[in-house]
């Protein structure tokens, strides 16, 4: 396995700028799209990017042990059309209502709170996993997806 600084000497030839950082957090929106937001280890490292606010950049990025041994990229099962109606539906108000009401008592639910629900009752630990998993999507089609359209046929007859 190659360190961390073996890995950037290959690429250095193209690099803008080469640091460690930290994730801080993730997100995405209907205005500005996806985002990410890393923490530089200080503040000179600002005047490489000051002034390239819109520049294009190419990143790639590494995961790093604290030995400072570089992480092959792990591999993770991509998502099909039932974990992508799974996140449209946590984002959506209606099944976020519709969802937090099928419990005994009324829960109001969050899209982080709804996605947690799927995943416990899908026995998965991510909804990616619904498309793979025939136990998991059964669960998903009996106990959500099925139940959720005929609650929505229902609304739409009256």
């Amino acid at each position: 396995m190659k360190s961390a600084a073996e890995v950037v000497q290959e690429i250095t030839p193209y690099l803008h700028e080469s640091t460690e950082s930290k994730l801080l957090g993730y997100g995405e929106s209907d205005t500005s799209g996806c985002w990410v937001k890393f923490e530089l280890p200080d503040n000179e490292l600002m005047t490489s990017f000051r002034g390239l606010k819109g520049q294009r950049f190419i990143m790639m990025l590494v995961k790093v042990e604290d030995d400072e041994t570089a992480l092959p990229k792990e591999e993770r099962e991509v998502g099909g059309p039932l974990s992508n109606l799974a996140g449209r539906w946590c984002r959506d108000n209606e099944f976020l209502e519709w969802f937090g009401a099928q419990d005994d008592a009324f829960v109001e639910l969050t899209e982080q709170v709804a996605a947690d629900k799927i995943r416990t009752m899908c026995g998965v630990k991510s909804r990616a996993e619904i498309d793979h998993n025939p136990s998991a999507k059964s669960i998903f089609d009996d106990k959500i997806r099925r139940p959720y359209n005929e609650y929505l046929n229902n609304a739409n007859r009256g």
